[in-house]
């Protein structure tokens, strides 16, 4: 595994997030929880061809092709930068 700038700065972006939710939220048992979102779109831009070669048929939906690594890190992108508008607007006390 290669140590790439993209790597590095989506690892930073994480651990930033997760100072933030813990400063905003408290050490709490569901802080951890919370913490653990993040990973999901880490894994995304770390593993992007693990992903990408996953295919499957289960039920009523099939994946028959693997999907280009580069659209599997763009989704993981897409997911980390996007994520404290997406807990902004749905967690958002009125």
């Amino acid at each position: 595994m290669k140590i790439t700038f993209g790597r590095i700065l989506s690892f930073l972006i994480v651990i930033a997030y997760m100072i933030g939710i813990i400063v905003e939220v408290g050490w709490a048992p569901a802080c951890l929880v919370i913490c653990l979102v993040p990973f999901f779109p880490l894994a995304l831009i770390w593993f992007p061809d693990e992903f990408g070669a996953f295919t499957n048929t289960s039920g009523f939906w099939s994946i028959n092709e693997e999907t280009p690594a580069i659209f599997v890190s763009i989704m993981g992108w897409m997911l980390l930068l996007g994520m404290p508008f997406l807990f902004y607007f749905c967690f958002l006390d009125k």
